[in-house]
């Protein structure tokens, strides 16, 4: 009896063995799948960066978008104000869809807007004005009658697609920054550093009047979202780009 026992124990340990080894073979079987999948990932960035590095992407993308986008300055009921920042998009119409972020224009009476080498100033009511509040922190605003200058330099919708956005990805920041350039829209440049919910991370300089702003993709000239905040660490603060594909 105590044989039997004994070998019966031998039994079990053997297919215990047995089992785990089958395991881990099944575990360097998904490692090795995973380090495939993320060296493919690895040179698609690659390829990206170096298009990027090679090109002169980064002037032409500032002087397009850099036009698209202007400084919006708000006044709430109680007479106090604010600046923030807007992008041109050009409808079917005619007419120029702005979007920006929900605080800015939240508790607005009015507001105006100008765009770089637009001599026309826009005035903005509330009845030119629309958001969702109730999930994102996006906002828009028509302009019905803009100039020839704003419409030529304005383009249709052209929003980035889910694999156009990738950790690594080159992003470049248009906006209105306090601190930024007095006469003209101020560009910071990063990369996609994370993804969290419904914002990109990024490393690229956000502050304050960035809101509302452009968030482009390097690579191919397309619009990833919003940049809306930045979050301070230990080292350094990283920006939030709303997404704009969890929004439409």
């Amino acid at each position: 009896e105590k044989a039997q026992e004994v070998a019966e124990s031998a039994q079990k340990t053997h297919d215990s063995l047995e089992e785990e080894k089958k395991k881990s073979e099944a575990l360097a079987q998904d490692l090795a799948a995973t380090q495939e999948a993320s060296q493919e990932q690895i040179d698609q960035l690659q390829e990206k960066l170096s298009q990027v590095s090679t090109g002169s992407g980064g002037s032409d993308l500032a002087d397009e978008w850099g036009r698209r986008v202007g400084n919006i300055i708000c006044r709430g009921n109680d007479g106090t104000s604010w600046s923030g920042s807007a992008t041109a998009f050009l409808k079917d119409d005619g007419t120029i869809f702005n979007l920006t972020n929900f605080h800015v224009l939240a508790d607005a009476d009015w507001c105006v807007i100008g765009f770089p080498g637009d001599d026309q100033t826009y005035y903005v009511v509330n009845e030119d004005m629309g958001w969702d509040s109730s999930l994102y922190d996006w906002a828009y605003f028509i302009i019905s009658s803009p100039s020839t200058y704003l419409t030529s330099h304005s383009r249709s919708w052209n929003i980035c697609s889910e694999n156009q956005v990738l950790i690594g990805s080159g992003v470049m920041i248009f906006g209105y920054p306090s601190n930024g350039a007095t006469s003209t829209v101020t560009t910071t440049q990063g990369i996609i550093s994370g993804i969290d919910k419904e914002y990109f991370v990024t490393d690229a300089k956000i502050d304050h009047g960035n809101s509302g702003g452009a968030a482009i993709s390097i690579a191919d000239d397309c619009f990833i979202g919003i940049p809306t905040a930045s979050v301070t660490g230990q080292i350094e603060s990283y920006g939030r780009i709303l997404d704009l594909n969890k929004i439409f």
